[in-house]
């Protein structure tokens, strides 16, 4: 592939993950472009490299197994004083019941309670709202209890390309303290 072939490419690029706003897989891309998997990957990497050497107020980030447009995280207050948003500030409660779906999902609300030794109905309702976990199925047990895990939002919020990236912890069931740092 000359110059002008991958000048185009991370064009055609560009157009379709502006677009997508919210992310699509290698594969999608790939049909999008026209190229095999790796030659999608070079072109990926490159546009990646030029935003970053231009430093741009974009950048190309992945989340999960899928590629999106994203904001330069270093004009976020820029970002914040033309859109008025408003970080979600979550509780200790909300931030307990995230950590535990984050770490043993997918799990049931009982089991997170089990962990956390409290009626957990409150936090994981807030945490539906903002979209930080999501409901995935039910567990194959009486009653049919709902399992939840976390979703791409939770991802982007706390800076993870996935969730092997989530720091090494252990969690206890009988102890105040729910999260024990390893």
């Amino acid at each position: 592939m000359n110059d002008l072939e991958l000048l185009e490419l991370e064009r055609i690029l560009e157009a379709i993950l502006f677009a997508c706003s919210d992310g699509l897989s290698l594969e999608k891309i790939s049909l999008g472009l026209s190229v095999d998997h790796n030659t999608s990957k070079i072109i990926i990497n490159s546009l990646k490299e030029k935003y970053k050497k231009e430093n741009r107020g974009i950048q190309i980030d992945i989340v999960g197994e899928l590629y999106q447009m994203v904001t330069n995280i270093k004009y976020k207050d820029n970002i914040k004083k033309i859109l008025k948003s408003k970080e979600t500030n979550l509780t200790k409660a909300q931030l307990e019941t995230l950590a535990i779906i984050a770490y043993k999902q997918p799990v049931t609300k009982l089991t997170i309670e089990q962990i956390r030794g409290v009626d957990s109905t409150h936090p994981l309702n807030k945490l539906l709202e903002y979209e930080l976990v999501e409901e995935n199925g039910r567990l194959n047990a009486v009653g049919r209890p709902i399992l939840f895990i976390t979703t791409n939002e939770f991802l982007r919020q706390f800076g993870l390309d996935n969730l092997e990236n989530l720091p090494n912890i252990e969690i206890e069931n009988d102890s105040n303290s729910i999260i024990n740092q390893t």
